[in-house]
């Protein structure tokens, strides 16, 4: 059986480990730890996560904007 997924039998090779709390998806704004947990313990495909990450933006604003 061929192991699949880990760039070789280099030095460094396969999988980096999570350095950082900040999660690596493409947004202009940091969420908050517990968001980022909640999301890498569901094993999901990343679309639906942007589609959480937006969900979650959209509802930061609009209490923003019910605030002022």
């Amino acid at each position: 059986m061929k192991r699949k997924g880990r760039g070789g039998k280099r030095e460094g090779a396969g999988r980096k480990k999570d350095t950082s709390g900040i999660i690596k998806y493409r947004v202009s704004f940091t969420l908050p730890v517990d968001i980022i947990n909640f999301l890498k313990t569901r094993k999901q495909p990343s679309q639906f996560v942007e589609i959480a990450i937006r969900r979650y933006a959209a509802e930061c604003e609009n209490s923003d904007n019910k605030d002022e």
